[in-house]
């Protein structure tokens, strides 16, 4: 018995679909995001899998790019920082398990780490240090699949399951599943 992922939620970009929360004031420096992603149209486009946009041009966020490679973007204001991998994510036919675990109290290069589908990814395009608290967990609205703020981030397209978010804790894809 390897574990069954029921249910999912489909998210149609035509439509303008996503989902948004409110949360108290968190941990801004330590924080995991963890989702079953399956992207079912639209290659190439770039969309947001989950955010907080808190006003012009500060906002924290886990997307797309362009070129379909994974990003983790914090626009501070006076200060951008990108870390995205030199992979992309190109298959429509298959899910994806994406672990995004933050903490910017650690060492350069340490501060964020992607994990998909339990392999940690350390080959990136571009890659920055966060010298600032993330937006998430701010005391502002998070989206999942949308944030209609940034217009030039599509809605997702596909399916999500299973998607957590962590407060206070920076965990690896061993807390969200297991292999059989």
């Amino acid at each position: 018995g390897a574990q069954v992922i029921d249910g999912s939620l489909k998210f149609d970009s035509t439509k303008g679909q996503g989902l948004k929360r409110t949360f108290s004031l968190g941990n801004r420096k330590t924080w995991t995001w963890s989702g079953w992603v399956k992207k079912l149209n639209n290659p190439g486009s770039e969309f947001v899998l989950f955010g907080c946009y808190t006003a012009v041009d500060i906002y924290t966020i886990i997307r797309t790019r362009g070129s379909e490679a994974l990003a983790l973007d914090t626009d501070t204001g006076p200060g951008t920082y990108y870390n995205v991998t030199s992979k992309l994510f190109r298959d429509t036919n298959s899910w994806y398990h994406i672990v995004i675990a933050v903490d910017t109290n650690l060492s350069s290069g340490e501060q964020s780490k992607f994990y998909i589908n339990g392999v940690r990814e350390t080959s990136f395009s571009t890659t920055s240090d966060l010298s600032a608290d993330t937006y998430i967990n701010r005391a502002e609205v998070h989206s999942i699949g949308l944030l209609t703020e940034l217009n030039n981030y599509g809605p997702f397209d596909g399916l999500m399951s299973q998607c957590y978010f962590i407060d206070g804790q920076a965990l690896g894809p061993e807390n969200f599943g297991y292999t059989d």
